[in-house]
Parts: C-alpha cells; structure tokens; sequence
C-alpha cells in the first residue's frame, strides 16, 4: 500500500504505511522496503540530502557501508566480456540484492547534490555485482558505470562497452523495470560518444512509455527532460521543441516529480523566450520560471543538477542575445556544478558557449583577462577537438566554430574564412539548424570587423533565415536591430519583422508536413534535409512579396 500511495502522489498515506511497517517488522529485512519507499518519496519531493543519509543508513542495517569517497584509481574494474554474459551466475541472497536496490535508488539524489559521492556510489554496485552475481538490475547498473567511465574518467571505449552490457543485461533478464534506468543511463549520457545525438532521441521516448507502465517514476522524469533538451540541443524546430516539453511537464506535473518539473520549467522558459520574447529574453525569468526566484531555494536544497541547468541556460541566452559578459558570469556558476552532468550533452554545451562567450569580448579585456581567457579557451577546446574525432557529426563543426573565433581573434584571417565555412557547412550537414545560423552570424561579424560588408551581409542574411527557419523570433528581432543595413535586401521597410517570421515559419511547417525524412527517428525533421535556401527564398517571396 505504502508502495502505490507513492506513485499515486499520496506521500502521506505512504508515510503513515511506511511507520506502520517499521513498527511491526522483526528483522532488517523485513523494514528495508519501507526504507526504499521513504527513499524514493524524497528523492521525488526533490530532498535530496535526506534521501542520501536515509541510504547511507539503510546500507549499513544491510551490512554494506558504503565508503563515501574513492580514488579514481581504484574505479577501473574489469568487466565480463558480451560473450560471457550466459555464463554468469545470477545474484540470489537477499542482503546483496536489497543492497543494490537502496544503491541504485539514492544515487539521482547523490548526483543532484552531492556529485563526489557517484563514483564510490556506483563502483559498489558494480563490486556486488562481480562478487554475489547479476540479476536484472545489473542493466542500469553498467549504465551508470559507463557514464562515469565516459564522464568522469575520460575513458570512452570502456564506457561504450559497459553500456553495451546494460543493453545486453536488458536483453538476458528481460527485467523490464530496469528498462527506463538503463535507457536513460545509455542514450543521456553514453550513446551520443558513438554516434549522432539523434538516435539517443528515440529509446528516450520509448523508455518513458516503459516508465509510465512500470512505475518507474524517477528515471522516466530523466528521460523525459532529457529528450527535451537533447531536441532542442539538436536544433529541431522551435515549435516541436515546445510541443514536445509541453506534453511531458503535463505528465511530470500530473505525476508530481518535483525533481523534474524544474528542468522541464527552465527548458520550457528558454524556449519561450526565443519564441515569444518579452522586454528581456536575454533573462531566464516569465511565465514558467524565475530564475532571481528560484536560485535561493535551490542552492538551499543543494539540487545541483538543476543549478546547473539554471545557470546554462542563462549562459545560453545571454550568449545568443549579444550579452557575452552576463554568458560568461553564468558560465562561470555552472562550472561548480557541471560534475552533476558528467558524461552528457550538458557539458559540451557548457564547453562550447563558454569559449565563444570569452572569444566575443577577447579583443576588450585586459592583458590579464586576455591570458586567463585563452587559458580557459584553450583547455576546452582539447576536450573538444578530442570529442570531434570520437563522433565528428556532434562535435566537429562545434570544435570548428570555436576555432574560428580564435583565429578571429589572433588576426589569422585565412584561417578563420577556412574554420567558418566548416563550421556552417558541417552543422548544416548535420542538422543543426541553430548552430549553422551562429556560424554564419559570426563570420558576418568578422567579415564586417575586417571591413568587407558585403560578403558579411550574405552571411547575415543566411543567419537571419536560419534562425527564423529554427523559430528563433528574438534572435531574428535582435539581429534585425543590430545590423538594419545588411538586412534591408530582404526586409524592406513596408515589411515588418513579424510578417517576414511568419512566412518563413509557414514555409517551414508546410516543408516539414510534405517532406518528411526517413533518415530520423524522431518525427521532428530538420529543414536542410527537406527544403534548400532557393526554396525558401521563393516561397517566401510568394507568400509576402516583400523578399
């Protein structure tokens, strides 16, 4: 009873059910369910700190204290090999079992708020397994052990391999209720090492709908949040971006998953703000969230996963809206944070924009801020370039576009023409629509600092077109009042901004209704697959006879 009164959202009945079962059980076991439901209730009411100690607590009554930090020397372990799998022998005592269920279930609340706990947190799970044996829920475990092997230890073929084990542990003990841990642990934080972002979108969605049959309420609430920010990251358009983040915070509201709620309101306000901009989009304050609010309220109950989510996408609409020195301050704030990611797609964006953050204002610091910034420049733009070899269809025009702004920077003209023509030509090979758009708006810049306005302004305009393509009506606001004369071809002055948006949206979703592409899983397509920049140019032109 205790168990569904949870799900169900009824916290109270369950901790009446759980006093009750704590009262009367006779032996350790006997209590330890109603320790994992005390767990979960606050680790879904966003407790974090409590639900750590609740864990720590409940591991030692098993007979398994949990050392609280290790050595990352000591975290490599060595792991079955795929063909080994059938040969391994299944974990039957209950202690080691019930161990695992408390370890798997604090370790969200130990990655929110205490990120130095995850790899001791993990590597005992993964020791219990190698010792006592595996069952169904050595699937997520060899998920979270790949993204820490990925994330926090740098070592990609190894992390690759453990998440090929989740997968192959799903497959072995058909244990469905591990299947939205192991999903998300693989296509959040492990997938995207090996192949497009892309095709972590699909088993996301999928495994929501696992989660929702299940129960599975936590790790469908990761999910969900995550292919949001993973489709918006892709640079799907604005519109499906937002259909899809409203359609899951209706189901993480109906479902009470406060932990969730506040990465899906941030996510839904940056896209909002893009959308429909209000007197300042640059900030991540409207209808959804408040960021001057909520920033005490989190760092008082230590969610540092959701800080960090705060603090990127202030950075990233600071950063796209002209404001590099406020991208740059929020940067900085993630930073402390940024473990909370380890491994995801959140960390490449935190790597990217704060490198072009620092590159915009390079040419008006000081000598000292100058040698800071390139310090800082130069060591994400090693991770970086590492990522771009991994997977270059993700990372490597990312890795270009920062290259180019440092060339720009250091006078290198040849080369920095060379790295923004790849930079746009490779996002837009790619897919990401929002990134071909930067890359042309900053070479416009450049093209204008070196005094060629017009080659900057065929740049611009292609900027100007991306972003309205993307939906990004601020953006396309923003550049229309900064550079009015290089805009004036295509926007004349009987045309306002918002006819000219709206055409090229219209454009864009009757493309998308008729040339669906079958190269994605998801049903969001992106616009340079379906529809070239002559066809938009001349739908345009029909539709508003102003271009």
């Amino acid at each position: 009873m205790a168990e569904a009164a949870s799900l169900n959202g009824n916290f109270e009945l369950s901790r009446e059910c759980v006093q009750t079962v704590l009262a009367h059980g006779k032996t350790t076991l006997d209590c330890i369910r109603a320790d994992e439901i005390t767990l979960q209730i606050q680790i879904m009411q966003g407790r974090m700190q409590e639900a750590i100690s609740t864990a720590l607590e409940t591991l030692e009554k098993l007979g398994y204290p949990m050392a609280t930090e290790l050595q990352p020397s000591q975290f490599q372990l060595e792991l079955p090999a795929l063909t080994e799998l059938a040969a391994l022998p299944e974990m039957t005592a209950p202690a080691p079992m019930a161990a695992l269920r408390i370890l798997q279930t604090c370790l969200g609340a130990v990655l929110a708020a205490k990120p130095q706990m995850a790899l001791p947190t993990v590597w005992s799970q993964v020791q219990l397994c190698l010792k006592h044996g595996h069952s169904g829920r050595a699937a997520g475990i060899y998920g979270w052990y790949g993204t820490l092997l990925c994330g926090a230890m740098g070592n990609y073929a190894a992390g690759l391999h453990a998440g090929d084990l989740a997968l192959a542990m799903l497959e072995r003990f058909a244990d469905k209720s591990q299947t939205c841990l192991a999903y998300n642990m693989v296509y959040s934080f492990i997938h995207h090492w090996r192949a497009h972002t892309r095709d972590c979108l699909l088993p996301l969605q999928e495994a929501v709908q696992v989660g929702l049959e299940t129960g599975q309420y936590e790790y469908l609430g990761y999910c969900a949040t995550n292919y949001c920010a993973y489709q918006f990251f892709l640079g799907d358009m604005l519109s499906d971006v937002q259909h899809s983040q409203q359609q899951y915070h209706a189901l993480l509201v109906k479902l009470k998953l406060d932990h969730a709620i506040y990465k899906s309101q941030i996510w839904l306000q940056v896209t909002e703000n893009l959308t429909a901009p209000g007197d300042d989009p640059a900030q991540l304050v409207g209808e959804y969230f408040n960021a001057a609010d909520m920033l005490p309220k989190l760092q008082a109950e230590g969610n540092g996963f959701v800080l960090m989510l705060l603090h990127l996408a202030q950075m990233l609409l600071a950063y796209w809206l002209g404001d590099a020195e406020s991208a740059c301050r929020a940067a900085t704030a993630a930073s402390p944070y940024m473990m909370a990611g380890m491994g995801s797609e959140y960390v490449v964006v935190h790597n990217v924009y704060e490198s072009l953050g620092w590159l915009a204002q390079y040419l008006s610091l000081d000598a000292n801020q100058q040698a800071q910034a390139a310090e800082k420049v130069e060591q994400n733009q090693a991770r970086l370039q590492h990522w771009a070899e991994l997977v270059p269809a993700n990372y490597r025009h990312k890795w270009q576009l920062v290259e180019a702004e440092w060339h720009r920077v250091k006078g290198a003209r040849p080369q920095a023409m060379e790295a923004y023509d790849d930079a746009i030509a490779g996002a837009q090979e790619h897919g990401y629509l929002q990134e071909e758009a930067l890359a042309n708006a900053l070479a416009a810049k450049f093209y204008l600092g070196w005094g060629k306005a017009k080659v900057a302004a065929g740049y611009l305009q292609e900027a100007y077109y991306c972003y309205a393509r993307w939906g990004a009506k601020a953006k396309a606001a923003d550049l229309e009042r900064s550079y009015p004369e290089l805009l004036r071809p295509i926007l004349q002055p009987s045309t306002t901004s918002a006819d000219v948006l709206t055409n090229l949206v219209t454009v864009t979703a009757l493309s998308n209704s008729t040339h669906a592409s079958t190269s994605h899983n998801s049903s969001n397509v992106s616009l340079n697959q379906t529809l070239d920049f002559i066809s938009v140019l001349k739908a345009s032109q029909a539709l508003s006879g102003t271009i």
